[in-house]
């Protein structure tokens, strides 16, 4: 659980397993929440290894590097250009023994331009 400026953020992991993924905007295979009528510019983003927080964590939107804010170990978040449900989104992370996870979440639209 993520309080920040007076509302919560939330995202649930299985034990054992690591977690990244868009709190907001909502990524369906994720178990997360975010306030009713977020900014829709605000991309929040949850990223935690097997036993503790990812040694690296970034995020590009149409394929260019946006800088993340760190609002814990665990939660991160930026602001855009444009609503993010528009863009395509593409966060990695980095474990602290090098082992790599990445996730997407874009319209089709968004993820053809920016291929």
């Amino acid at each position: 659980v993520q309080a920040h400026d007076g509302e919560l953020f939330t995202a649930w992991k299985k034990l054992g397993q690591p977690l990244l993924g868009f709190v907001t905007p909502t990524d369906s295979s994720l178990f997360a929440t975010a306030p009713l009528g977020s900014a829709p510019n605000l991309v929040v983003v949850v990223a935690a290894d097997t036993d503790g927080p990812l040694a690296e964590v970034s995020l590009a939107v149409n394929g260019a590097a946006v800088e993340l804010e760190r609002w814990s170990d665990y939660f991160f978040a930026a602001r855009i250009v444009g609503p993010a449900s528009d863009s395509f989104l593409e966060l990695s992370g980095a474990s602290r023994n090098g082992r790599m996870q990445k996730r997407t979440l874009g319209t089709p639209s968004a993820v053809a331009a920016a291929n």
